[in-house]
């Protein structure tokens, strides 16, 4: 990439995130996905499951505190999806919806889920201690999404 904007960038980045919001449209999923196949852009996303932060298709009245329209936001890069009690799933854009996630009986719960100490249970668990997905590089991770670690 030689545009001006982008000469003071790296020319490959790798991010690992958590509990991260969805961010971008179809068009910036395009282009992310474009920078993907040329190997400059790596992402590997932890969300846990009913987290509704790294989540899409927001409700009123929470979509009151969201710029733009929610229904068009869609993960990017590679989940590892983490569960209260079993081994992580690991796929490719795997976006959740709002109502997927969200505990409509114990609101607090979904409030739990995103909290960092729940993050790091999760992680930890034995399921998830000795997972192979662990040991794997991010290029690996890549390769497996959508299959068993």
């Amino acid at each position: 990439m030689n545009h001006e904007s982008v000469k003071f960038l790296p020319n490959k980045v790798t991010a690992l995130t958590f509990a991260a919001p969805v961010a971008g449209n179809h068009d910036y999923n395009k282009e992310f996905q474009s920078l993907e196949k040329k190997g400059i852009l790596r992402h590997i996303r932890v969300a846990n499951e009913g987290d509704v932060v790294p989540t899409n298709e927001i409700p009123l009245p929470f979509s009151l505190a969201l710029a733009g329209n929610s229904h068009e936001y869609t993960q990017n890069g590679v989940n590892l999806h983490l569960f209260p009690d079993k081994e992580l799933a690991v796929d490719y854009r795997n976006t959740k919806r709002f109502n997927s996630q969200f505990f409509y009986l114990n609101p607090m719960k979904s409030a739990e889920t995103h909290f960092v100490a729940e993050y790091i249970r999760r992680v930890e668990l034995p399921a998830n201690k000795n997972s192979s997905c662990y040991q794997k590089t991010v290029e690996e991770i890549y390769a497996h999404a959508g299959s068993p670690c």
